[in-house]
């Protein structure tokens, strides 16, 4: 395993070959993929810890001096991690909230994604939820997304 830190991201980096991107959903972290590592001993496996999320810290958009220039969205910080690492293509494979973002790296970048897999993908919210997810923001910037995590089961 190889520990490194996007801006303020864990990000675990191991194995050689294709790069397979992980982007766990809402409450989860990096440990999610785990289980998945031994089936692809020929892949370089990429799991990030979202902001707020395992051991990155609480929700924050990306620092100023970064390419995004402190921009905050969905797909930033797949895209951040992917830059990092000098990945130009890559299996991304998200869960749950992790498929939003995933959705919108292909939509944004599609010569960097060469497949997807999604598992439990989200459609576009209605207008309610959308709502809701505006409300918890603030929480989840505040108190990390484990105050908010218990609501969403």
């Amino acid at each position: 395993m190889s520990a490194v830190w996007v801006d303020r991201m864990l990000v675990d980096v191991r194995g050689d070959g294709d790069a397979v991107v992980f982007i766990h959903g809402l409450g989860g972290s990096l440990n999610a993929w785990t289980p998945l590592l031994p089936a692809l001993p020929n892949h370089r496996c990429v799991r990030m810890d979202l902001p707020g999320a395992g051991r990155s810290h609480k929700a924050y958009a990306l620092g100023e001096s970064t390419p995004h220039g402190g921009r905050l969205s969905v797909a930033v910080h797949a895209d951040a991690v992917c830059e990092s690492q000098g990945i130009t293509h890559a299996h991304v494979v998200g869960h749950s909230f992790g498929t939003v973002i995933a959705q919108h790296l292909a939509a944004e970048t599609p010569a960097l994604v060469r497949s997807l897999a999604l598992f439990g993908a989200l459609a576009e919210p209605p207008q309610t939820l959308r709502d809701v997810m505006t409300a918890r923001a603030p929480v989840a910037r505040e108190q990390g997304l484990f105050a908010i995590a218990e609501g969403t089961s």
